[in-house]
C-alpha cells in the first residue's frame, strides 16, 4: 500500500491516495470475508481498517522515493571476465565429469558381456 501511495505522489498527485477512501476499502474487503460465527466483529475490522490506513499516511508522508529509471540484472560494474571465467570453469568440469563417467559406462558394457556369456552357458 505504501508503494502504491508513493505511486500516486511521483504522478501527479502531491497529497498521495484518499486515505479515508483506502480505509473504507479496507474495511469494505475485510468485512465482506466475516462469517455469522466468526470471532471478529465489524467494529474490530473497522478499527483495524483505520489503524492501517494511518499507518500507511505516516509512513508515507514523509519521503517520495524514486525507483530508478533502469535496474541491471546484475551490478553494472561487472565486466564479461566472470562470464568468461565461468564458461571456462563449466567446460573444465564438463570434461572432468566425462573422465570419470565413460571409465564406468565401459564397465558396465564389460560386466554385462560377462554376465550374459554366464548366463547362456548355465543355459545349455
Amino acid at each position: 500500500m505504501v508503494d502504491i501511495d508513493q505511486w500516486h505522489r511521483r504522478h501527479g498527485r502531491p497529497d498521495g491516495q484518499d486515505m479515508d477512501a483506502v480505509a473504507s476499502e479496507i474495511r469494505s474487503s475485510f468485512i465482506n470475508e466475516l462469517q455469522p460465527k466468526d470471532i471478529l466483529t465489524e467494529t474490530t475490522v473497522t478499527k483495524v481498517a483505520n489503524v492501517l490506513s494511518n499507518r500507511i499516511r505516516n509512513v508515507s508522508d514523509h519521503v517520495i522515493t524514486w525507483v530508478p529509471h533502469f535496474q541491471c540484472p546484475i551490478p553494472c560494474e561487472y565486466r564479461r571476465n566472470n562470464f568468461r571465467n565461468l564458461l571456462i570453469a563449466s567446460m573444465i568440469l564438463n570434461v572432468c565429469m566425462i573422465l570419470v563417467v565413460i571409465p564406468f559406462i565401459v564397465r558396465l558394457i564389460r560386466y554385462r558381456n560377462m554376465w550374459g556369456s554366464e548366463t547362456r552357458l548355465i543355459a545349455s
